[in-house]
């Protein structure tokens, strides 16, 4: 009960929440609950934080000045863009890294940079961390053994509540890390370093399941920082002779997992090889979108037409990505120049002081070891997407990392919660009641909003479970009249369409669903898979004058599409314009080296059929 009394136990409790939240009542189960508690508990979090410590951010402003010219950059490339409201402010189904989400985490990051100037309390962060990382465990080990109540892993993957293997594997890595800092923090007795032991072991086991080679890195990184923090104690030389032997190390298994040296052709990792042409595009998404940047989580949208086609011949055409797997880039791409200057000098300015911390042997062991844990945090956002799941620790740590930078510890003398004096007392009080009510105002109004916003999601699911039987008066499916509301609803996004135009299908309204996508297409008209669907629905109704158009525009999406192609040469060809067909055929000969062996099957079997034609 004093833990939970604790204000940096609570936020780290909050996090935990935000990170592990999942819900089946939504059409994303994932995402969506996450960005709802996102938007609400984030407030809470910075009231905490900032409570009698305002006088924190004045002490040296330069770190407070940048992460709100970061926000208001955010804001600016949101209001100049030209995407949907409902896309800039909630992002993309499936990944909701929207402008609600980037503003939560700039905020966080001032929230880090008030609880960072506590040193001694950092801990208390770590236990809320463990218990919910162990929890996550358990249920990914679970799911290994095919004994998943929810039923959402069929393969067997270890993903837990985090909804993919990556994000899983770093937030086990996570769980480790704390559970080694923790033992080193608090010098346990014999029994606690024990459980700390069998955590950590169960954690990195899980990092293991998930076949994730993220979670390796992340510990491995802060293994070795930690090994040199204990080092560090009896040999400074020697310590620093390790950190320079370990950096060598990591740059050649770095260049190993990249398929080059002499251990290449064994740890060779393609995954890591792809993130490069993901950067590559990234970079000149944002290079052509220079000043505000393609819109927020827009990066999936521009990526089929710029891809390389190196990434092709590796993944083939149907495999595709919609975030830049590197938090800057992604912001480059989306965002534009200026909110990438920013995070790019906040994320130096955070590195820069932690190997400060790390190489001075008078800082703080809280310092040092929480240096430790945000350097692989801030490496792994380099290689993975800023998900919500693991981008609150990211950011939060960040800001403690950014307290150390603009902090002398030694004049600071805010490390206590006792006043000086009654007045100052008195005005500490006033202000952290202020600041209380603020945050708890903040976060009402960040639910009602984000859960008004989810509307659709949770309406979807709601007419999937409804079950309707008829009876003899012809009484029409409510379900059909449901489905179109949402369809009007101007919260829908992506995807939803998508959902919507198969619900409207099974229950036998093929011209509502086309009439459904055709909006979907209206909101969102680089939405690559919408264009598909409506090409297939059209298709099926034997409107092939508008299937053909549809085709059209998905090809100038994704020009390299031979499938694609193929299928517009048999609408031509079903049309009678024989010529056209041809000249359209010939393309997908050009391009069919990124076929599969049973699309050249059907290749060869079309190929007869529109020249007979």
């Amino acid at each position: 009960m004093t833990l939970l009394k604790n204000e940096y136990f609570r936020i780290s409790l909050y996090l935990s929440i935000i990170s592990s939240v999942f819900s089946l009542t939504f059409l994303d189960p994932i995402n969506w609950p996450k960005q709802i508690a996102l938007a609400t508990l984030t407030p809470l979090i910075l009231s905490y934080s900032l409570k009698g410590k305002l006088q924190v951010l004045r002490a040296k402003p330069l770190i407070p000045i940048l992460v709100g010219l970061y926000i208001i950059s955010g804001l600016l490339s949101m209001l100049i863009g030209q995407q949907s409201v409902v896309r800039e402010l909630w992002g993309t189904f499936g990944r909701n890294n929207g402008f609600i989400t980037f503003l939560c985490f700039g905020l966080l990051v001032f929230a880090g940079f008030a609880l960072g100037n506590n040193s001694k309390n950092l801990v208390n962060l770590l236990w809320p961390l463990q218990i919910m990382t162990m929890s996550a465990g358990v249920y990914g080990y679970a799911q290994t053994r095919y004994i998943d109540p929810i039923q959402w892993s069929q393969d067997g993957q270890a993903f837990s509540f985090f909804g993919n293997i990556n994000f899983a594997s770093a937030i086990y890595a996570l769980g480790a890390i704390s559970s080694l800092s923790l033992i080193l923090l608090r010098k346990p007795k014999r029994t606690e370093i024990f459980y700390h032991l069998i955590l950590m072991v169960f954690q990195l086991y899980m990092v293991y399941l998930t076949d994730s080679i993220q979670g390796i890195l992340m510990f491995l990184i802060a293994f070795i920082l930690l090994s040199f923090i204990v080092v560090q104690r009896r040999s400074q030389i020697f310590s620093l002779a390790m950190l320079f032997a370990a950096f060598i190390a990591g740059v050649f298994l770095f260049i190993s997992f990249l398929g080059f040296g002499p251990f290449g052709e064994n740890l060779y990792q393609y995954t890591l090889k792809l993130r490069f042409f993901y950067w590559l595009s990234g970079i000149y998404i944002g290079l052509n979108n220079l000043w505000y940047g393609a819109g927020f989580d827009s990066y999936g949208d521009v990526y089929r037409d710029v891809r390389p086609d190196a990434v092709i011949d590796i993944t083939g055409v149907d495999i595709t990505v919609n975030n830049a797997h590197n938090s800057i880039i992604q912001i480059f791409a989306t965002l534009g120049i200026f909110p990438t200057l920013l995070l790019v000098s906040l994320y130096i300015l955070a590195l820069f002081a932690c190997i400060k911390v790390l190489v001075l042997r008078n800082s703080s062991l809280e310092m040092k070891i929480f240096s430790s844990i945000f350097i692989p945090l801030a490496i792994n956002s380099l290689f993975s997407i800023d998900n919500i799941s693991i981008g609150v620790w990211n950011y939060l740590f960040l800001g403690i990392a950014l307290s150390f930078f603009a902090f002398d510890k030694s004049k600071v003398t805010s490390t206590s919660n006792e006043p000086s004096s009654t007045k100052k007392s008195s005005t500490v009080n006033i202000r952290g009641e202020y600041t209380r009510l603020i945050g708890v105002t903040a976060a009402l109004i960040g639910f009602s909003v984000s859960w008004a916003s989810s509307y659709p999601e949770r309406a979807i699911v709601s007419a999937f479970q409804f079950n309707y039987v008829g009876n003899q008066t012809n009484e029409v499916d409510p379900r059909i009249n449901q489905l179109e509301e949402i369809s009007r609803s101007p919260l829908a996004r992506d995807q939803n369409f998508r959902y919507i135009a198969e619900g409207l299908s099974k229950l036998g309204q093929n011209e509502l669903a086309i009439a459904v996508l055709f909006e979907g297409i209206e909101r969102f008209p680089r939405e690559y898979q919408l264009f598909d669907y409506l090409a297939v629905f059209l298709e099926r109704l034997n409107r092939k004058e508008e299937a053909v158009i549809i085709r059209e525009k998905q090809i100038s999406l994704d020009p390299n599409h031979p499938k694609i192609l193929l299928y517009l040469a048999l609408d031509l060809s079903d049309l009678g314009r024989k010529d056209e067909a041809l000249k359209v055929f010939e393309e997908v000969l050009k391009l069919q080296k990124y076929l599969s062996v049973e699309d050249i099957a059907m290749l060869k079997e079309y190929n007869e059929r529109i020249r007979s034609a």
